[in-house]
C-alpha cells in the first residue's frame, strides 16, 4: 500500500464507506426498537440485540477504517490472493441474495430454520453435494443452537410464522 493525495476514486470510496459506517451506527442505536423481545433487564450478552450490535460494530469499525484510509490517500496494491480467472460475479451476487433471503427468513420462520436453509443453499452454490450440504447445514445449525441458546442462554425473537400459528 502506498499513500498519496486522494483522487476522485478515493473520495468516492471514502463517501461510500463512511455511509456504511454511519448506517451501521444508526442501526446499532435503533436495534432495541427494531428487535422484538428486547429486554434491557437481561445481561448484555443475553439480550436479543447483542449479536446484531456485535456485527454492526464491525461494520462501523471497518467502515471507519476504510474511510480513514481513503481520505489519507492510501492506495491498495493488487493482490494475487484471488485468482480473477476463477471468480464469478453472478455467483457472488447469488451469495449476496442468499444473505438477503436469510434476513427475511429469520423474521419469517425463525433463526434455526433460516440458518439451516441458507447454509444449505450456500453450500450447494459452492457445488458441494446435496448430502454434504445437508450435513453441513444440520451440523452448523445444531452447533449454533447449542452455543447461543444452551451456552449463552440467548433466545431468539419469535418468527412471524410462530406468531401467526398462535
Amino acid at each position: 500500500m502506498s499513500t498519496g493525495k486522494p483522487g476522485a476514486a478515493q473520495w468516492r470510496e471514502a463517501g461510500f464507506t463512511f455511509a456504511f459506517a454511519l448506517a451501521g451506527a444508526t442501526l446499532m442505536l435503533l436495534a432495541p426498537r427494531l428487535i422484538q423481545g428486547y429486554n434491557p433487564d437481561q445481561p448484555y450478552y443475553a439480550r436479543s440485540a447483542f449479536f446484531p450490535w456485535l456485527a454492526l460494530s464491525l461494520v462501523v469499525l471497518f467502515g471507519g477504517w476504510s474511510t480513514w484510509q481513503a481520505v489519507r490517500g492510501v492506495r491498495r496494491e493488487l493482490s494475487d490472493e484471488l485468482d480473477v480467472a476463477h471468480t464469478s460475479v453472478p455467483r457472488a451476487l447469488a451469495g449476496a441474495a442468499v444473505v438477503g433471503l436469510y434476513i427475511l427468513l429469520c423474521a419469517a420462520v425463525g433463526y434455526p430454520a433460516a440458518t439451516c436453509a441458507c447454509v444449505f443453499l450456500l453450500a450447494r452454490q459452492t457445488r458441494l453435494s446435496r448430502a454434504a450440504s445437508l450435513l453441513m447445514a444440520l451440523v452448523l445449525t445444531a452447533t449454533l443452537y447449542l452455543v447461543f441458546v444452551v451456552g449463552f442462554k440467548v433466545w431468539f425473537a419469535p418468527s412471524w410464522l410462530a406468531g401467526w400459528i398462535r
